[in-house]
């Protein structure tokens, strides 16, 4: 058997595979025997059919297999040998003229494949990416306070709707497709037309244009319906609400009630105690995101300024064709998200060029320690102090067990992303930008 590759481009060839009679036959006619021990056919003793015959019933299909079975061992080995660095699968290349398997000999595989070519990581502190860090800010503040006044506050149940309220009912459209419990905070949507609620109460029915009530903000408003964002953007046309119910939250006074009750019982003692306490969870809260987005922009600035050209068109063919996927990609779709794929894919040769050089690790005990972590930090407030590590020590190992692996497996890959990105960060130039916080959500959502 002989393989050869003839490279196109950096990131493209096609892989031959020249199979002789010698190549296979000694495989196909042991094959031949093993069908003829296993056959019953009428007129010949189990076990006992003839090798002629078996070939003259199934020789073709059974030469075709092992034709297939050879070239794919071959094309693997290959690929091994030369480390070729493959994007995707090879795509098979249809021959000119069927293959004869009942009395062709000889047989040429072609294959087209796409693979990672020579790059490197433009890794150095001329590399400049920015770190933005966000004021101080007295609206954020303010607004955080009210917020938390709001969250433990007082709730009642007024009769009428006033515009700090929140409205329950049923939410229905004209054609009856959509009917949902929904709960409307009078606030949330646009000024102009919060009179739609106000003033309603109980048992009222209020008729409305679903985009014109609650205008760009309605995925948001109406988020506790059970859809997804999408359905929800989708939603259009005459809709009534049925008023079942109304609450409204008086908002906590500044007292030791209410210092409790955020941040536990004698934590703060004085409104300006429970203020600078405000402030640094804003800070810490800010300083996550400004860590994420620095990491974003590490990501962005190391895709636009690494060399590396991938083969678009081949694997454009190669999602096209089902990508080793049970539903092929709609072309349409294909083309719409194909440069997002050409990213992350980019993205992801970096990484894994950077841990293999650097030798990156993460050990499986390390996983189950970040898992605990994480529910630690969702649930661990519920847990008995005198039960928590056992506790959390069972939760992460039913957690990791589920889902196929997968669990382990995305805990894995966010850890190892962090780590290559610790690196990363280590070896670039970091401008310092301080931006307000709506400048820095903007960024965020940008």
């Amino acid at each position: 058997m002989k393989v050869t590759i003839d490279k196109k481009s950096q990131n493209e060839g096609v892989i031959t595979i020249n199979l002789e009679e010698k190549d296979y036959k000694e495989a196909f006619e042991n094959k031949l025997k093993e069908y003829g021990k296993k056959m019953n056919l009428k007129g010949f003793r189990p076990g006992k059919v003839p090798v002629g015959l078996v070939n003259k019933m199934y020789g073709k299909s059974i030469k075709a297999d092992e034709i297939n079975h050879k070239a794919s061992n071959g094309l693997e080995d290959f690929i091994k040998d030369q480390k070729l660095q493959l994007l995707g699968d090879p795509i098979a290349i249809p021959n000119e003229t069927p293959s004869d398997f009942e009395t062709q000999k000889d047989f040429e595989l072609k294959f087209d494949v796409g693979f990672v070519p020579e790059f490197n990581i433009p890794l150095e502190k001329k590399v400049k990416v920015n770190y933005y860090t966000v004021k101080e800010d007295k609206d954020l503040l303010e607004q955080t306070l009210q917020n938390l006044k709001d969250q433990f506050g007082d709730r009642t149940d007024p009769e009428i709707a006033e515009e700090q309220d929140t409205v329950f009912g049923d939410l229905k459209s004209e054609d009856g497709s959509i009917e949902k419990k929904a709960g409307i905070k009078i606030a949330d949507m646009p000024k102009k037309n919060r009179n739609l609620l106000i003033g309603k109460k109980k048992g009222d029915v209020i008729n409305f244009e679903i985009e014109k009530a609650f205008g760009k903000e309605k995925s948001g408003i109406l988020g506790n319906m059970g859809m997804s964002k999408e359905e929800l953007e989708a939603l259009k046309g005459p809709f009534t609400l049925k008023v079942d119910s109304l609450t409204r939250m008086a908002p906590a006074e500044m007292n030791q009630e209410f210092f409790d009750k955020v941040f536990g019982p004698g934590s703060v003692k004085t409104e300006e105690e429970f203020i600078s306490r405000v402030k640094e969870d804003i800070a810490k809260s800010n300083e996550v995101e400004q860590k994420n987005q620095f990491f974003r922009d590490i990501k962005k600035t190391l895709n636009e300024n690494t060399k590396l050209e991938l083969p678009r068109d081949f694997l454009k063919r190669w999602l096209t064709l089902g990508a080793g996927q049970e539903n092929k990609i709609p072309e349409d779709q294909l083309e719409k998200e194909l440069p997002d794929y050409i990213d992350q894919l980019k993205w992801n040769i970096i990484t894994n060029k950077v841990r293999e050089e650097q030798k990156i690790e993460v050990k499986p005990e390390e996983v189950k320690e970040e898992t605990k972590r994480l529910f630690n930090s969702q649930l661990g407030q519920n847990f008995p102090e005198d039960q928590k590590d056992e506790l959390l020590e069972r939760f992460a190992d039913n957690y990791l067990q589920e889902n196929e692996g997968k669990n382990f497996s995305n805990i894995f890959n966010s850890l190892m992303e962090r780590r290559i990105l610790e690196y990363l960060e280590q070896n670039v130039t970091r401008v310092e930008k301080k931006i307000n916080h709506k400048e820095f959500k903007k960024l965020l959502e940008g």
